[in-house]
């Protein structure tokens, strides 16, 4: 038997996940009709919170594999829906590696941010939908960020917005650096007054709603708005656009070939 196994990080907001996660995983049910169905996330304070406040149990990516292995799956194809090949990801590798020899065929895609060329499709996507920008208006995208190397992804997909002409974006994150003073510093420097503030995040969570555009004196809607700027916020994960949801999909099939 084929399966399909879709590992997200996970989210307590529901309402984010029904728009993000749940359609990532119907584009990529319908990209594999063959294949069964099977969900993992990998964070487990929110598996347990949400067992504990709604009584939904979603498996571990242990237990995933537990219960494939039990259904009798002979291959299984996992896509992640991660941002980048960060800590997240090696840790989702490490634990599938031990389950590698219970399977015939075993294939794993890549997150959304992995080469190159998906640096330059996400750039254009995104500039899609945030055409129009005034002389004297940027777009601040705020990623996660991750201590490992791989962090230097952010200031790569800031210099292919630059190197496809859009000199107005700026890419920061809020775990790791470039950070928040960064973007200021950047959006001062390019003579703004007025910025958008949107997440490079695939689900729309505690850090864009809290981090990025709450109200509390130092979220970055408050800061730029401290610092003279005029602001608006699209508090909306990038799981939500049905062209960035694309690169997990050819990321997928990619892996099978």
């Amino acid at each position: 038997m084929k399966a399909l196994l879709v590992i997200s990080f996970g989210t307590t907001f529901n309402d984010t996940r029904e728009k993000t996660i749940d359609s990532i995983e119907e584009d990529l049910s319908m990209a594999f009709p063959d294949r069964k169905f099977y969900r993992a996330w990998t964070s487990g304070f929110i598996r347990k919170k949400l067992l504990s406040r709604d009584g939904t149990k979603i498996d571990g990516l242990d237990e995933a594999f537990d219960r494939m292995k039990a259904d009798g799956v002979t291959d299984v194809l996992i896509q992640p829906t991660h941002m980048i090949p960060g800590n997240e990801f090696n840790k989702i590798i490490n634990t599938a590696d031990a389950h590698r020899g219970d399977f015939q065929v075993f294939k794993m895609g890549l997150p959304m941010l992995s080469s190159a060329y998906d640096l330059e499709e996400a750039a254009e996507n995104l500039m899609s939908h945030f055409r129009g920008l005034r002389q004297d208006e940027g777009l601040i995208l705020m990623g996660h960020g991750t201590p490992t190397g791989d962090n230097s992804v952010y200031t790569d997909l800031e210099n292919t917005f630059d190197e496809l002409g859009y000199d107005r974006v700026f890419v920061g994150t809020v775990e790791a650096e470039p950070g928040l003073d960064d973007m200021i510093k950047k959006a001062q420097e390019a003579g703004l007054k007025r910025v958008i503030l949107t997440p490079l995040l695939i689900v729309a969570g505690d850090h864009a709603t809290n981090d990025m555009a709450g109200d509390e004196p130092d979220s970055w809607k408050s800061v730029f708005t401290e610092k003279g700027f005029q602001v608006s916020c699209v508090v909306k994960g990038l799981g939500e656009y049905k062209d960035m949801r694309s690169i997990l999909v050819r990321h997928a099939m990619e892996a099978l070939k």
